[in-house]
């Protein structure tokens, strides 16, 4: 009883801190993706 109790807090505590971790990491990805994106776009205008 008591460790199912301390596997529920534990899941409580430390899955949304992974999720959000995973968010960060793809909300970053996208970010460099965008500015890649831009950075040809004014290259391909310089030219």
């Amino acid at each position: 009883m008591l460790e199912q109790n301390n596997n529920s807090t534990y899941n409580r505590r430390v899955l949304p801190d992974l999720s959000g971790f995973m968010d960060c990491r793809t909300a970053s990805q996208i970010h460099v993706i965008e500015l890649r994106k831009q950075s040809e776009v004014q290259k391909q205008r310089l030219q």
